[in-house]
């Protein structure tokens, strides 16, 4: 980057950025480590990034981990250094201040925006050709809801467009500059943001808040959360209109709807399904319900073999709504932990093999369950690294795993964590092994101490921990311990001695 200007520089709150950097937690992701050390020693690292910004930051260029979505495809999610994840908070924080917006994504935003084009139908009242005798929702004057969203909706925001409605709000063309110089440093390119990063979802819902002004420039009424839109319209005619309004809007900003989600229901059906739930939310506290939907699940060599499950849940035709289920049965019974629930555990490794985006909840809840039969989890997580076809994402969750439940040092673990030092792995499974194995001092320090000049500069606070657990164990040098540590801010600030 270029030396970010004293103006710009003077106004940023690095200190309280690395604090909520250090606190971010993100369900479908490890948690990055070296956030503690962050946290207890924001002032000095806020000093030290403060230094390097005013000289030129050297970004180190971002990873990306492939992570399963819930119903089929990947999600790109970003690994990024400390140092940038703090620079880029700062940055958003500030712009996003000046530009006094900030869309909601809590639960009750999206139950508004769900409810929108019911409670418009509402104020437009019946239409005045239905029949007397016919009831709501059918005699409303809204016949049709669009719903509609982005295709790979951060991979494709175009910096440039960003840049102008960032100006057109904010104003303030030196900070702006400052954080496109830096999304291209470390992304080795000129669109798109970096997703499950915090501030990545605040300028996203503003780049989306474009398309929506576009809709209602053109008199639709419509709704947005974040990438996904509703439109309700009277006729199928206007039906065809709004989305060729819709795709038009998103084209003018580099994007394209995803075709496989776009939905045209008509009004009574989206008002059954939005008004009368498919589902009792209350059921959700129930751990009899969560332990039912789990033993329902079925594999095709169950089905084959004459399952006679009550209910039965074909995983391999799990759609989005059945993976929900699936999910939330998984986080009742691993929170608060549910005793009787050890009944469902031979299913895990078929929910985890099937719906590999289940992958963090299903370990969740396995851990969870080795407060009540510690063995039973050991033989059930044997069975998942063993039998299992497993992603880069997937291992790296279970060598977390592993680390937290305390296995390390058990075979067969000990043999599967140290295989994946392997070079045929990505570099963040690497970086987690490396950690796990540190952890349980089951690695060297020089290796470590080589991993964090070599390997790439996004997976450093992974090596330093590592190197922090070495140093506990008394088997790293005080002397080559205070040399890696004298490297830099960011590695002070973690390798700072209690």
């Amino acid at each position: 980057m270029q030396p970010v200007p004293a103006t710009v520089l003077s106004r940023l709150d690095l200190e309280q950025a690395a604090r909520q950097e250090a606190g971010a937690t993100e369900a479908l992701m490890p948690t990055a480590p070296g956030t503690v050390q962050l946290a207890q020693n924001a002032a000095p690292f806020a000093s030290w990034l403060a230094g390097q910004l005013q000289a030129g930051l050297v970004p180190c260029r971002g990873l990306i981990v492939a992570v399963a979505k819930p119903d089929t495809g990947i999600r790109p999610v970003a690994a990024w250094g400390l140092a940038e994840r703090v620079t880029y908070r700062a940055l958003t924080d500030l712009l996003m201040s000046e530009a006094k917006y900030e869309g909601g994504r809590s639960p009750e935003a999206h139950a508004e925006f769900s409810y929108a084009p019911l409670a418009h139908a509402l104020t437009r009242g019946r239409r005045p050709d239905a029949p007397k005798e016919q009831q709501w929702p059918h005699s409303a004057a809204v016949q049709y809801v669009v719903r509609a969203d982005v295709a790979a909706f951060y991979d494709y925001i175009d910096h440039d467009i960003l840049a102008r409605e960032l100006l057109l709000r904010a104003a303030d063309h030196a900070a702006i500059t400052c954080l496109l110089e830096l999304l291209f440093e470390v992304q080795g390119r000129r669109y798109g943001l970096p997703q499950l990063l915090e501030p990545s979802d605040r300028l996203s819902d503003l780049y989306a808040a474009r398309i929506l002004r576009a809709l209602r420039r053109k008199q639709w009424a419509a709704w947005r959360y974040n990438d996904d839109f509703r439109i309700a319209t009277d006729t199928f005619e206007d039906v065809k209109r709004s989305l060729d309004d819709l795709a038009a809007a998103a084209r003018d900003n580099g994007l394209v709807l995803n075709e496989s989600k776009t939905r045209t229901p008509s009004f009574a059906t989206y008002w059954e399904d939005n008004e009368i739930p498919d589902y009792d939310d209350s059921a959700d506290t129930d751990p009899q319900w969560a332990i039912d939907v789990l033993n329902a699940t079925v594999t095709p060599r169950d089905l084959a073999a004459g399952s006679t499950a009550t209910g039965q849940i074909p995983l391999h035709e799990a759609d989005r709504g059945v993976i929900r289920k699936i999910r939330r049965a998984l986080i009742r019974l691993a929170d608060p932990p549910e005793p009787q629930a050890i009944t469902v555990l031979p299913k895990l490794e078929n929910i985890v093999a099937f719906v590999s985006s289940s992958t963090p909840y299903a370990l969740a809840y396995l851990q969870a369950m080795a407060h009540t039969n510690r063995s039973a989890v050991v033989t059930s997580l044997t069975a998942l690294i063993a039998d299992v076809s497993l992603s880069g994402w997937q291992r790296l969750c279970l060598l977390r795993a592993i680390h937290e439940l305390g296995l390390t040092d058990a075979d067969p673990f000990s043999t599967w964590v140290t295989d994946h030092r392997a070079q045929r792995y990505e570099p963040a499974v690497r970086a987690e092994a490396a950690l796990v194995l540190a952890a349980a001092n089951k690695i060297d320090a020089p290796e470590v101490i080589r991993a964090l000049d070599e390997e790439p500069s996004a997976l450093a606070s992974w090596y330093l921990v590592a190197l922090r657990h070495l140093h506990s164990h008394g088997t790293v040098s005080p002397e080559a311990y205070d040399a890696v540590r004298d490297e830099s801010g960011l590695y002070a600030a973690i390798l700072a001695r209690p």
